[in-house]
């Protein structure tokens, strides 16, 4: 009998141990709300995501044309609402920072403020951004993609042309290829436009969204001149 137990003890605890060398998944959040369809991609397999449920480190969250979902990011660092179609990816979530992509879609973000040692970075379709406590809104709208600084700063490059720019808080950036158009907040005045990113009725993040059509094709229609010249 004893040599029985000592056998199954020595069984558990190499286990243990194995289990802990290989190291558990990272953790890169938990979501705090989700409606239609929402998912997450996971060694090759698509798995619904409701509320309550952990993201890992590595997983692309999914939502289909119903879908849209609150993330708490990991060791509070901030939160993210992924809204209808959107691919949205935390390769890491640490105290000491994240590692965040945009795939596609939109994805309206809030990030607590860092330490001096902490960073964010996130990556879009089309930019690379460092982030050290701010919000900010990144969409696509049809072969364009952008970013609304709706606080703060943070300076991004562009991946095809790898121009810099430091975007204030009130501004949109819009890129197409490797060129780039920056509406600031003195353009944004003349359509009356604020920072109502949300598609959820009651977002920690801010506002739903109630953008004037009208203005939004005005806006769009300078965005194309500046393209233009």
């Amino acid at each position: 009998m004893k040599r029985r137990f000592l056998a199954a003890a020595l069984l558990c605890a190499t286990t243990i141990f194995t289990s802990c060398s290989l190291g558990a998944p990272e953790m890169a959040g938990s979501i705090a709300y989700a409606k239609g369809g929402v998912f997450a991609v996971r060694q090759g397999r698509r798995v619904a995501l409701k509320a309550g449920d952990h993201v890992r480190a590595g997983d692309r969250v999914e939502t289909d044309e119903s879908g849209a979902a609150l993330m708490d990011l990991h060791n509070g660092l901030g939160i993210a609402e992924v809204q209808p179609l959107s691919v949205f990816l935390v390769r890491s979530a640490k105290r000491s920072g994240a590692d965040l992509s945009v795939l596609g879609g939109n994805v309206w973000l809030k990030v607590n403020k860092l330490a001096k040692n902490e960073r964010l970075d996130l990556q879009t379709p089309t930019t690379v951004a460092g982030v050290r406590g701010t919000c900010f809104y990144t969409f696509t709208v049809g072969d364009l993609s952008g970013t609304c600084q709706c606080e703060g700063k943070t300076s991004y490059s562009n991946t095809v042309s790898g121009q810099v720019i430091a975007h204030d808080q009130d501004s949109i950036t819009f890129t197409r290829g490797g060129r780039v158009v920056v509406l600031a907040a003195a353009d944004l005045a003349k359509f009356g436009l604020a920072h109502h990113h949300s598609v959820l009725d009651e977002s920690p993040i801010g506002p739903k969204q109630d953008l004037d059509p009208k203005a939004f094709r005005a806006m769009m229609k300078l965005v194309e001149e500046r393209f233009t010249k």
